[in-house]
């Protein structure tokens, strides 16, 4: 059973809690029916993007058996065969397009999107420089955008602004990280190479600081707080993030992963959630 839990990933399945943002923050249509089509729709999602995966991997198994610990995935180490694996593909990619078409068309339309999206990207896209960081930022923002879809809820401009260079620095600092494993002259499966690394580090500190100054504009001039202690703990949390991100000393080759095994970005993410669920209450009333 391990592994197939490898194969699809499930690790990842932490990234589709981000559908449920838009919702979170409209208490108003908190009701038992929408939690489940909720639940249900991020179940939909984790289906489809394991079934990337499982592609990705089928396409790239000769590269990953080449790899230092992409040999131990379970297609490249052999523990799942290419047939299996891609039955399994199939299987997801059917059940999630009939259910999601049956809950919500638009959020069908949104989930095609993502999976033509997800296929140009393993099949070439994703070796062609700093497009590969785009299309992985566009990843996180369309869970973002299916969830709103779900409910017909508005993303605000200023939003969509903080969350798109927020999910930009982890996608550039993802692909900054892995030209720290590659020596002098050589490039990465993605074709970077170590002489890039400085450029993708000042990328993404003004990706990171672009979006703390946008979730600062989002904050006063549209949510309208002028309650000055909680700005300063909202910005201090998010200070602390954004430094704790860009230290390439406490960062793996996947930012998501080390932000996982920190208890503290648990904290405040459940902390900065509530803050603005009670801040976006206090504005609509």
């Amino acid at each position: 059973m391990s592994k197939y839990i490898k194969l699809i990933r499930l690790h990842h399945w932490v990234k589709n809690i981000l559908i449920s943002i838009v919702f979170l923050f409209n208490p108003g249509i908190w009701t038992i029916a929408n939690i489940s089509q909720l639940l249900l729709l991020i179940l939909f999602w984790g289906l489809i993007a394991s079934s990337g995966y499982i592609i990705n991997d089928i396409l790239d198994v000769e590269n990953d058996r080449l790899h230092p610990t992409k040999r131990f995935r379970p297609i490249a180490s052999g523990d799942v065969s290419i047939k299996s694996a891609l039955t399994i593909a199939v299987m997801f990619i059917v059940v999630s397009f009939v259910c999601t078409y049956l809950l919500s068309v638009t959020s069908f339309i949104v989930l095609i999107c993502y999976f033509v999206l997800n296929t140009c990207y393993s099949l070439y896209l994703k070796t062609i420089r700093y497009l590969d960081i785009i299309i992985l930022t566009a990843f996180y923002m369309l869970r973002i955008i299916i969830g709103a879809t779900l409910f017909d809820l508005e993303i605000t401009n200023w939003f969509f602004a903080t969350s798109f260079f927020g999910f930009l620095a982890i996608s550039i600092k993802k692909r900054e990280m892995e030209t720290y494993k590659v020596k002098d002259g050589q490039k990465t499966r993605r074709k970077y190479s170590k002489a890039d690394s400085i450029t993708l580090n000042t990328l993404s500190y003004i990706a990171a600081f672009a979006s703390l100054i946008f979730l600062n504009l989002h904050t006063i001039l549209y949510l309208h707080l002028k309650n000055i202690y909680l700005l300063l703990f909202i910005n201090a949390s998010a200070l602390y993030v954004v430094f704790s991100f860009l230290d390439k000393e406490s960062i793996t080759d996947d930012p998501v992963k080390t932000f996982l095994k920190n208890p503290i970005f648990y904290i405040i993410a459940v902390a900065l959630t509530a803050i603005y669920i009670y801040i976006i209450s206090q504005s609509a009333g």
